[in-house]
C-alpha cells in the first residue's frame, strides 16, 4: 500500500470512527467492531472498546481536554491508559475542530476525548491481540439503528438533579437502560454508580458505553463520575 493509499485508508477509518462516536452520543447501540476499507480490515472504535472490556486489564488513568484557538479553534485531548498485565502505560492524543459546516459543533470536546481514549487504549493493546481480534471478528456491514428517545421520569430516576446527572439520565433513557438497576451515591462532587450484582455482562457493557461518554472510570465494583 503506497503513501497516498495509506493516508486515504486512515482518513476513511477516522471518518467511520467519528460516525460511531456521534451515533454513540445519540444513544445508538454500536455493532460494527471492524471495517472493510480499501480491501483491508481495520478495528473500529467500538471494536477497541469491546476488546478492552473483554481483556479486563486495560484501564484509563487520566483524561485531559483543553480548547485552543490557534492555528484554528479546536478541542485537544490527552488520555493516558495502562495495561496492568504487562505494565505498559502510554498516552493517546485526539483533536476535533470546534466548527463543523460553519457552525459550532456541540460534540467537539466529546469527540476529541473519544479519539484520545481510543488511541490510548489502542496503544497498550498488544499487536498480536489486535490481529487475532481482526481474524476472529467478521466485518459487519450494517449500521447501528437509531433508538427512539423517551422522556426520563424524574420521580423514579435517581439521576434527577444537576446538569451532568440529567445528561446521564437522558443517555440511559435513549439507550433504553433502566437506571433503577443502579445504586447511586454522591459525595464531594463524585458520583459513584454501582450496578446490580446480577447484571449480565452484555447489559454491563451497554451501561459502560454510556458512562464512559461522561469520563467515568470503572474500579471493578462501580463507576465513578466527576460532576
Amino acid at each position: 500500500m503506497g503513501a497516498i493509499q495509506t493516508q486515504e485508508f486512515f482518513i476513511e477509518v477516522e471518518a467511520k470512527d467519528e460516525q460511531q462516536m456521534l451515533a454513540e452520543y445519540e444513544g445508538q447501540v454500536l455493532k460494527e467492531s471492524t471495517y472493510k476499507v480499501k480491501g483491508k480490515t481495520a478495528i473500529s472504535y467500538q471494536g477497541i472498546k469491546h476488546l478492552v472490556n473483554k481483556l479486563g486489564f486495560i484501564k484509563v488513568l487520566s483524561v485531559d481536554a483543553e480548547f485552543i484557538e490557534k492555528p484554528e479553534e479546536m478541542w485537544v485531548a490527552t488520555v493516558v491508559a495502562i495495561n496492568e498485565k504487562y505494565g505498559t502505560q502510554l498516552p493517546g492524543a485526539g483533536e476535533q475542530p470546534y466548527m463543523r459546516n460553519g457552525e459550532p459543533d456541540p460534540f467537539a470536546r466529546r469527540v476529541a476525548i473519544s479519539k484520545a481514549t481510543r488511541n490510548a487504549l489502542r496503544a497498550v493493546i498488544p499487536e498480536a491481540m489486535i490481529i487475532k481480534f481482526l481474524e476472529d471478528t467478521p466485518t459487519a456491514p450494517k449500521k447501528p439503528r437509531k433508538s427512539t428517545p423517551r422522556k426520563v421520569e424524574a420521580e423514579v430516576n435517581p439521576f434527577n438533579q444537576g446538569d451532568k446527572k440529567n445528561q446521564i439520565a437522558e443517555a440511559l433513557s435513549r439507550a433504553k437502560l433502566d437506571a433503577m438497576r443502579l445504586s447511586i451515591h454522591e459525595q464531594d462532587g463524585t458520583l459513584t454508580i454501582t450496578p446490580d450484582p446480577d447484571l449480565a455482562e452484555e447489559q454491563w457493557k451497554r451501561y459502560h458505553n454510556v458512562f464512559t461518554r461522561y469520563e467515568a472510570t470503572w474500579n471493578e465494583q462501580s463507576w465513578e463520575v466527576n460532576l
